[in-house]
């Protein structure tokens, strides 16, 4: 987030603001642990802009429409001409959605 984007920026809903959580950490062979790790949807920095909040709103509502489908995520990436995790990142309110799945979502 740049200092422009300080002023619109609302707090993180994935961490509610506290800029951590909780997670569980897999080391492989040694013990595995549980810590609170940066957010990874606001870094850590508690904010997120308003723009990156629509992006998660459209990935819930995308996620709604495939689910209410009951179709699988990769027949759903499938049939949207596009990787599985591209679709993911999408779901997930991490980049911005093509006009394509917009327009899915805005039907409804």
């Amino acid at each position: 987030m740049n200092e422009n984007e300080i002023d619109t920026a609302v707090l993180c809903p994935r961490c509610k603001g506290a800029g951590e959580s909780f997670a569980h950490i897999n080391r492989g062979s040694k013990p595995h642990t549980w810590e609170n790790i940066p957010c990874f949807c606001c870094n850590g920095f508690k904010l997120i802009s308003k723009e990156k909040l629509g992006w998660i709103q459209e990935g819930k509502r995308l996620k709604k429409y495939k689910d209410e489908r009951e179709i699988t995520l990769r027949d759903f990436a499938l049939e949207c001409g596009m990787r599985l995790g591209e679709l993911s990142e999408y779901l997930a309110g991490e980049a911005k959605m093509p006009d394509n799945l917009r327009e899915l979502i805005n039907k409804e």
